[in-house]
């Protein structure tokens, strides 16, 4: 389970045990010591890419994310986590290698959609999406290629999964 706090934060966690997988305080919204809150609003699983999830915040910061368990897990769960992220091709390949990891495929590209390395990011996130301000609410297509978003704003934003660029942006006619 993964849920967003009004502080900017997310945790995973297992709600059956009781306990935390991983916290996220830094890198998924522009929430910063004495700033105004940066909610964390949106939130979806990847359904074909294990332990993978997106998060939106309010200011419009959204992020791919590892639900993968982090160093202060115990030791079984730490050995898990290391053999199920060396094998995974979002942690090497970035976004580009989600639709990869989806099709069992490797991946096929080291940089990350938006140009950041992995040493960039915090550790858990994946890469980065363009922003979208006022956001609310993020959602994944049924076979993990298109991204959703939409908020108090007076559009709609499709973006591709893999590359991270936006497809369309929907304006309801008034």
């Amino acid at each position: 389970m993964v849920f967003g706090t009004i502080l900017g934060s997310a945790v995973t966690c297992n709600h059956q045990s009781g306990t935390v997988i991983r916290r996220y305080e830094t890198g998924i919204s522009d929430a910063t010591e004495g700033a105004s809150a940066d909610a964390i609003l949106g939130l979806c699983w990847l359904r074909r890419a294990d332990n993978k999830f997106l998060a939106g915040s309010s200011s419009g910061v959204l992020s791919c994310c590892s639900a993968t368990a982090t160093e202060e897990s115990t030791h079984e769960t730490r050995a898990a986590d290391a053999t199920a992220t060396a094998a995974s091709p979002l942690r090497v390949g970035g976004l580009k290698g989600v639709l990869n990891a989806v099709r069992g495929g490797s991946p096929n590209s080291r940089g990350f959609a938006d140009g950041s390395s992995s040493s960039a990011l915090p550790d858990g996130v994946l890469g980065r999406y363009p922003p979208f301000e006022k956001l609310t609410s993020v959602h994944v297509n049924s076979d993990d290629t298109r991204i959703v978003t939409c908020g108090y704003k007076n559009s709609v934003r499709l973006y591709d999964l893999e590359t991270a660029k936006v497809l369309t942006v929907c304006i309801p006619s008034q």
